[in-house]
């Protein structure tokens, strides 16, 4: 290591875990760890191509995929959601052709942007359902969503340019899509539960913070000091900017809730299919 991590030699081992449990004699143990990392990532794609090859058979049921994607197999198997998914995953690869450590970090900035929900989705549900019984309550919950928020804004800030407007195509394009059903639906104001409705309601007041917070955070990285930006901010001042932006942008997300009364019948529903009790009403 005098010479950095850049300048470190592995000498053909893969990975340094790896190469140090070689160079001490510990071979049959750095034979395990490389195995490890090959089962551990098959497991983890095998879960997740059944996970969102059932996510697109949902997706379709709500209109923003074709409907013969959302059909099964006689065994119960989504086999056309998850050849899409397949042909979606070819083309990535082709696009980032720098390696594997290009679509992990696109990976994970697409999984983190994801995260934002889940601090607004806390705060507005204590708003919404205040004395639902729960397992258990999350002290100082508000602080929490604060905090994760910012948090969630600043790993994707860190991520880079050069990543983030990779992401933009899938976030731009589901964004239209979302756009053309909800337009389908004006057009066809007859009132439906069911979401593969035309006429079901969309919420979009519910969903307006996503466009300040999502262009925002790209103008940011744009203009930051991380990966390929422009550079116009220092990456203290990028990462300062990007920190407001969640201050700004979580109080907006948290107001513009669901109303209570639809809150309940929605977690009533979900309490239903999963067999626990609904939420007690007035």
């Amino acid at each position: 290591l005098k010479g950095g991590w850049a300048s470190l030699s592995l000498e053909g081992a893969n990975g340094p875990i790896a190469a140090l449990l070689a160079a001490v004699g510990f071979t049959a143990i750095a034979n395990l760890v490389l195995a490890d990392a090959i089962a551990g990532p098959l497991g983890a794609g095998l879960v997740a191509s059944a996970s969102t090859a059932r996510l697109s058979a949902a997706v379709s049921r709500d209109g923003l995929f074709p409907a013969w994607v959302q059909r099964f197999s006689s065994r119960g198997v989504p086999l056309r959601a998850l050849v899409m998914n397949m042909v979606v995953g070819m083309v990535i690869l082709l696009v980032f052709r720098d390696g594997w450590q290009e679509i992990l970090t696109f990976n994970t900035a697409a999984i983190v942007l994801s995260f934002c929900a889940g601090p607004v989705t806390l705060v507005a549900l204590r708003h919404q359902l205040p004395d639902r019984p729960r397992p258990f309550r999350l002290p100082h919950a508000t602080l929490v969503g604060y905090a994760s928020f910012v948090i969630v804004g600043l790993i994707v800030h860190w991520t880079g340019w050069d990543t983030l407007k990779r992401i933009a195509i899938p976030v731009v394009v589901g964004g239209l899509l979302f756009a053309w059903r909800a337009f389908r639906g004006r057009r066809n104001p007859a009132e439906s539960d069911d979401p593969r409705s035309p006429g079901h309601p969309w919420e979009l007041r519910e969903a307006a913070w996503l466009v300040p917070w999502f262009v925002g955070l790209f103008v940011l990285s744009w203009v930051g000091g991380f990966g390929e930006g422009r550079g116009w901010l220092s990456p203290l001042w990028g990462s300062l900017a990007t920190a407001a932006l969640a201050v700004a942008v979580f109080p907006l997300a948290v107001k513009l809730r669901l109303p209570a009364e639809r809150t309940a019948t929605y977690v009533d529903e979900d309490a239903r299919e999963v067999g626990i009790g609904a939420v007690e009403s007035d």
